[in-house]
């Protein structure tokens, strides 16, 4: 089944307002966003004039718009109504939705106990969504008792239905054990595969932990290396100076003072002075030109 048109034209102006505003073009940005609430209000008024289609994408799409404001106040009672006229049409996204508009902040346990019905409702269609926000549920507890292995099991599951995000999920929550550093390795290569590059600081930090059973400082070496290339921020001075202590070591690679102090010297570069980094690099770097006096 098609989209219907209104929901089309809804769901584009969602993506246009998630997108936001690129590159400091704030007069752009306040143009186009007055074009997208535009959007919504004259979408919004079209899907109002189709509900004898009895369309549930068109249910959800509306319920979607009162729960946010979005062409319409913002009314929680209304989405709810939308929300659950969808559900009882089989509609797994909307399932999702009331699921998550039953869990808002000082919700009664009932409430909550009712969200993962309905996450589980959805979870048995095959929507990752829901297998996503079941694990969710067992990690925070809420609406079912804590259990880390069924909110491993329910990301791992919802990564198989096509949630490309579970796999980080699935990684972050089996790091925390050493004892599941070995699974975590395994996640956190796939999502080093789909272009997770940050991941790849998580691994690093796996392969150095010498208590862990996934313990590999080759292949920690190799991660700050990828690291140090290709990402920003903390994490790259990070990278930087844990490769600059390697080649001053001789930590699996060639004990090379001058490679350290490239290493540094980059870092220094790019760090803000007076910032932990830019501090630690210099310290480091005035030792090494101690040990080559």
């Amino acid at each position: 089944m098609s989209t219907p048109y209104y929901v089309a034209a809804y769901q584009s102006a969602c993506r246009r307002c998630a997108e936001g505003c690129k590159d400091d073009h704030w007069e752009e940005w306040r143009e186009k966003i007055g074009e997208i609430r535009a959007a919504w209000k004259w979408s919004v008024a079209g899907m109002l004039t189709q509900l004898d289609t009895n369309n549930p994408e068109i249910w959800h799409a509306l319920g979607d718009a009162f729960q946010s404001g979005r062409g319409v106040e913002r009314d929680a009672e209304q989405a709810e109504e939308w929300f659950r006229k969808a559900t009882m049409a089989g509609h797994g996204p909307s399932m999702v939705s009331l699921g998550l508009l039953l869990r808002r902040d000082g919700r009664k346990p009932e409430e909550l106990a009712e969200s993962v019905q309905w996450f589980r409702r959805a979870a048995d269609l095959g929507d990752g969504g829901g297998m996503t926000w079941l694990g969710f549920a067992y990690r925070e507890g809420k609406g079912v008792p804590v259990d880390e292995q069924q909110t491993a099991d329910w990301f791992i599951k919802a990564y198989a239905a096509g949630s490309k995000n579970a796999a980080d999920l699935a990684r972050r929550l089996l790091s925390y054990q050493p004892e599941n550093h070995l699974e975590a390795v395994g996640w956190l290569q796939i999502a080093v595969g789909e272009g997770n590059e940050l991941s790849n600081y998580s691994l690093a930090l796996i392969y150095e932990n010498c208590e862990s059973p996934a313990y590999n400082p080759e292949e920690a070496f190799r991660c700050w290396s990828l690291l140090a290339e290709r990402v920003g921020g903390y994490i790259r001075f990070e990278a930087m100076f844990k490769l600059a202590h390697c080649c001053r070591d001789g930590i699996v690679t060639e004990r090379n003072r001058q490679e350290a102090k490239r290493w540094l010297d980059r870092l220094m570069v790019l760090a803000p002075k007076g910032k932990a980094d830019y501090r630690y690099a210099a310290i480091l770097r005035k030792e090494i030109d101690e040990e080559l006096c």
